[in-house]
This record gives structure tokens, sequence and C-alpha cells, in this order.
């Protein structure tokens, strides 16, 4: 409540948004199955993407185990995800992810850095 109190305070152009965009972008692969970037929850430690097939039918949500940058976006390529992400120092690097695909959805696993 005191930090709610603290940022009314603050000029009107200096205030946070009031609300968070649900998506950020889509990706798109070359076999129709489209990726889309969600908004973190708070606390959250990856990048969720909602997956849905070349018919438009929704799988399922993966958790990235990375903070993926919306520029640039990632690409997906065959079984691979490449995103570019920062580290503790704010130095951005491109991770290589592996897509696991399971019957009924997807999901993603770390392959390097």
């Amino acid at each position: 409540l005191a930090l709610r109190t603290q940022l009314r305070r603050l000029p009107r152009d200096q205030q946070p948004p009031s609300y968070q965009p649900i998506f950020f972008g889509f990706v798109e692969e070359e076999d129709g199955y489209l990726w889309v970037m969600l908004s973190p929850p708070a606390g959250a430690r990856g990048t969720p993407l909602d997956v849905f097939d070349p018919g438009g039918r929704y799988l399922g949500v993966v958790m990235a185990p990375y903070h993926l940058a919306r520029q640039p976006p990632p690409i997906v390529h065959k079984d691979m995800l490449y995103g570019v992400t920062k580290d503790e120092l704010d130095v951005p690097y491109v991770v290589a992810l592996r897509i696991v695909r399971r019957r009924g959805g997807q999901a993603l696993g770390r392959v390097r850095k």
C-alpha cells in the first residue's frame, strides 16, 4: 500500500502504466505452427509462449527457460528456437532451445547458450 501511495505522487508522465500487454509478438514456423510470445507473469523466470498448430488449434503454453527479447524476434527453424536474452550484466547473447514435440502439445528444452 505504501508503494502505491508513493507511485501516485510521481508526476503523471513518470507513473508506470496501469496495464501490461497480453502478448509481445508472433513467431511462425515454416510448417505453419504459430508461437505467441506472452507477457511473463510477475516473478517468472522465463518467457511463456502459446503454441497453435497450422489449423489454428491451441496446443498449449510452453515456458522458455529464459526471458526472450522482443527485438530481434525469436526464430523457429525445424526443431530449434533461437532467441536473444541478457545475462545479469545486461549483456545480450543468443540462446538455442530444442523443441521437444509431444503428443497433444509441445515443450522446449534448453540446449546451450
